[in-house]
């Protein structure tokens, strides 16, 4: 993953450099450094891609959900 994807991944997740680093306890520093990089380190990278994962869940229980009570949109 590039510095550039990283990023990306980022704004898909609405988050900006110091919200990230508050949820993994960093400093913004570090995810700005991070995002400047031509090849992101893979705990950097596996940490991004599991919250990206994670949100695609989250979004699909609440589809199945709303599905399930008929409450979907």
């Amino acid at each position: 993953m590039t510095g550039t994807e990283f990023s990306a991944a980022m704004r898909k997740l609405n988050l900006n450099q110091k919200q990230l680093a508050e949820h993994w306890g960093l400093a913004r520093t570090t995810i700005g450094r991070v995002s400047g990089l031509a090849e992101v380190p893979g705990v950097y990278a596996d940490a991004i891609q599991y919250l990206l994962v994670r949100r695609s869940v989250d979004d699909l229980q609440a589809v199945v959900g709303g599905v399930m009570k008929g409450t979907a949109p």
